[in-house]
């Protein structure tokens, strides 16, 4: 753990910290998921330079958080998870622990899978990630208070129901979803939304279609 204050001024500068020391050199294209589409954002509001484009794997945007709020229960819930992971008792529910798609990929080693599997049941969750989720209200009103990064292209792939079934009995949602988010693009000079069947963990269950529209999008982007 870092033990460091999760503001979002400081995530960023250990991220940038962090790549530049990897000898990875901006502009990058950022793939933040889920809360981190909070610091992409704020990242390319801050260093427009250093970001090329931004591909939301189902992420959070700031102006939802602020709107929305967090749930007291949501961090509660956390926290609670945090001590049952302290205790190991995650370990006897591999099922619930372990996300069955990555153990059935064929686009992960044998290897890769038992160095997945050991991360995820030391590290399942931690402190840190209690804070970040803890300050997120504050680190979007912090981004809310810069101007949107419009000229940053971005594409949010949004994760839908896996089903058809699903689909069909939470149309409303899905649709409100994509409105929601759509209108959020539109301020930005090149955007899309792209609905992408699977959970929130949108990378554990299509990452050839992630791959696939990603390179579609740049392309896009890098076209006169």
């Amino acid at each position: 753990m870092s033990r460091d204050s999760r503001d979002i001024d400081t995530i960023l500068e250990e991220t940038r910290e962090a790549l530049i020391k990897s000898g990875e050199k901006p502009p990058y294209v950022l793939f933040p998921h889920s809360i981190s589409g909070v610091e992409a954002i704020y990242w390319a509001q801050k260093y427009p330079n250093e970001v090329k484009a931004t591909i939301g794997l189902d992420i959070g945007i700031p102006k939802g958080y602020v709107e929305q709020g967090l749930p007291k229960s949501a961090l509660f819930l956390r926290k609670t998870q945090l001590l049952l992971v302290k205790l190991g008792v995650h370990r006897f529910f591999p099922s619930v622990t372990l996300h069955k798609p990555v153990l059935d990929s064929d686009y992960l080693s044998q290897e890769d899978k038992d160095l997945y599997k050991a991360l995820m049941y030391k590290k399942l969750l931690t402190k840190d990630i209690i804070n970040e989720l803890g300050s997120v209200m504050k680190n979007s009103s912090k981004s809310l208070e810069l101007d949107l990064p419009t000229k940053t292209p971005i594409c949010i792939l949004l994760a839908t129901p896996l089903t058809e079934e699903e689909r069909t009995k939470k149309s409303t949602v899905v649709t409100e979803r994509y409105n929601y988010f759509n209108d959020y693009v539109s301020n930005f000079e090149k955007g899309q939304v792209i609905p992408l069947a699977g959970k929130h963990s949108l990378y554990l269950y299509t990452p050839e279609n992630i791959a696939k529209v990603s390179k579609e999008f740049l392309r896009s982007i890098s076209s006169p």
